[in-house]
């Protein structure tokens, strides 16, 4: 998955690598989908030029990995009476 990210006032595109762990239905919490995402950016490129050091080494690498965990949760989309919904969310009157 590819978008923007802003960092200290600086968007570069990123591109996520997507992992689905699974998706279930659950009979009290609804239609579930777990996910993960990760990818890498190099801090400079968005604004952020200190380089810490501790003992003649970096602190902080120039290189840094961002993960993600996730799950989505379907909702059934509440309607007016008198009128039905389908599941892709579009509703109609009688």
């Amino acid at each position: 998955m590819t978008g923007d990210l802003t960092i200290k006032g600086t968007t570069k595109p990123v591109t996520l690598k997507v992992v689905k762990y699974g998706e279930f239905n659950d009979p009290q919490m609804g239609h579930r989908i777990g996910y993960a995402a990760e990818t890498t950016i190099n801090r400079k490129d968005f604004g952020m030029n200190f380089d810490a050091m501790a003992n003649g080494k970096f602190v902080v690498s120039h290189d840094i990995q961002i993960n993600i965990e996730g799950e989505l949760v379907e909702v059934e989309k509440r309607v007016e009476a008198g009128s039905t919904s389908n599941r892709a969310g579009t509703t109609s009157a009688p």
